[in-house]
Parts: C-alpha cells; sequence; structure tokens
C-alpha cells in the first residue's frame, strides 16, 4: 500500500483490513515461536508444491508455530500501519468512517498488549 495512490485505495481494501484486524482474539499471545518474521519464509514453514504431502498429513504451515507466528506478525504489521492509516483518513473524507472503526480496533489491541 505504501507505493499506491491514496486515490486508488477502495473502501472494500480497508473492509478488509478491518476483518482482518477483528479476527486478533488472542490475549494470551505475547511473543511468536519464531523471533523473526522472515523466519518464515524458510521452506520448513511454507506449504509444499507436491500434491500428496497434502493429503498424507497435515501440511506445512499448519504446525501450531508457524500457525501462532503467522498470526502475530500480521498482528505486528496491522498496528505498524497506524500511522499510514491515519494519514489517508486525512487526504479520504469518504473512507474515515471505516478507518475509524479499523484505527479504534487496532488501537484497542495495542492496549491490550500494553497490559501483558
Amino acid at each position: 500500500m505504501p507505493n499506491r495512490s491514496v486515490a486508488s485505495l477502495k473502501k472494500e481494501e480497508i473492509q478488509l483490513y478491518i476483518v482482518v484486524a477483528s479476527a486478533f482474539t488472542w490475549d494470551e499471545l505475547t511473543s511468536s515461536p519464531v523471533q523473526h518474521m522472515d523466519e518464515l519464509l524458510q521452506e520448513k514453514w511454507l506449504w509444499s508444491e507436491v500434491e500428496e504431502e497434502w493429503e498424507e498429513k497435515e501440511p506445512r504451515g499448519y504446525e501450531e508455530c508457524a500457525f501462532i507466528s503467522y498470526y502475530v506478525y500480521s498482528e505486528y504489521q496491522m498496528r505498524a500501519a497506524i500511522p499510514l492509516f491515519q494519514n489517508i483518513a486525512t487526504m479520504r473524507k469518504d473512507l474515515v468512517p471505516s478507518l475509524t472503526e479499523l484505527l479504534e480496533l487496532l488501537e484497542n489491541r495495542q492496549k491490550l498488549w500494553e497490559t501483558i
């Protein structure tokens, strides 16, 4: 989103961000099992291209460590984007109601994390 024009942003995109932010409900998660988000790009965490693996066992990426890490780092990325969403709200009055909802969700989550 940082390299796009604000004019090209659609309300549906903000709604998608709201859905993602609404999914952050696991208050007990305070850290990620992997030390850095880039570790999730290692082959051991990525889904296999071999279809037989999908039939024989649970595919990679669904293990608890990877799943929790994807979840936690997604929340980190969304919270890091708060200033960007605030900036967009100053330029796109038509998106203010949706952006306000999104920002409230993210800021409430931030308060939860600060108490842990």
